[in-house]
């Protein structure tokens, strides 16, 4: 029933228009990493409030607020690096 404890994303950032061009995620079944990377892939890290809203009106796993709370933070990481 659990497979892991910890929730992990990585991003791979296009720095110039902020846009995720990468993520992977620890996800249980493959199919999971590969729906969180049609939601989010191509789309810009600093949209947070709509990619936030994008999973909770799709993705209705066990990991939802876990994936919410990684994006969040990713985001503060990003604008602190890139001072924005």
């Amino acid at each position: 029933m659990q497979q892991f404890n910890c929730f992990f994303i990585g991003f791979v950032i296009d720095r110039d228009p902020h846009e995720i061009v990468d993520l992977e995620c620890s996800t249980t079944i493959s199919l999971t990493s590969r729906f969180i990377y049609s939601m989010l892939a191509g789309r810009s890290i600093l949209q947070t409030d709509e990619l936030e809203q994008e999973i909770k009106s799709r993705y209705f796993g066990s990991s939802q607020k876990a994936l919410t709370v990684a994006l969040r933070n990713a985001n503060i990481k990003y604008r602190q690096l890139n001072k924005l």
